[in-house]
């Protein structure tokens, strides 16, 4: 509903306002909404495990790319990219980063480990930010560890492989 309310709210279509206020500050040069039609150089095809073995992922409608719930096709440049707008807090307001990095409240008064799409935990006591998601035969994880520095062994335990490589990429000089 969020890309829906986006279009409605300022007359653009959600996936051209998340480019010009997110991802071109951002320096996201190839982000992209997945579309079946649109030729992509070195687009990367998504699969699913079935019966017989592994097959493509069955396409999903166009019109569920309306919806801002992921359906992003995104390189390794744009993920770096991301991650130095997330360590330095860039392209949002300040009051933006805030919000984001706060756990939820509930109307019970509680605190929720999760708000705008970050879940969060602790790990080798320091914490932790998540957020991932699937589409069409893809799965993603970005894990961010605020505190600059390494995380230690502990760390490496308990984070997912894909995760792993991720943060030594993004703790690398």
């Amino acid at each position: 509903m969020l890309g829906v309310m986006i279009s409605r709210v300022t007359g653009v279509r959600y996936w051209d306002f998340l480019r010009e206020r997110v991802f071109d500050p951002a320096g996201m040069p190839t982000i992209r909404i997945n579309t079946a039609t649109e030729i992509v150089p070195h687009r990367a095809r998504g699969y699913m495990p079935s019966p017989g073995g592994l097959q493509n992922a069955s396409h999903v409608a166009e019109q569920t790319n309306t919806t801002a719930d992921g359906s992003m096709l995104f390189s390794l440049r744009d993920m770096i990219a991301w991650n130095q707008v997330v360590r330095s807090r860039a392209v949002l307001s300040h009051e933006s980063w805030e919000q984001i990095t706060t756990p939820m409240v509930l109307n019970s008064g509680n605190s929720h480990p999760y708000g705008f799409a970050w879940f969060f935990d602790r790990v080798a006591d320091q914490p932790v930010l998540e957020h991932s998601g699937s589409w069409q035969g893809f799965v993603n994880q970005y894990t961010w560890f605020p505190r600059p520095g390494p995380v230690g062994d502990r760390a490496h335990q308990r984070t997912p492989r894909a995760c792993q490589v991720h943060w030594r990429c993004a703790s690398a000089p």
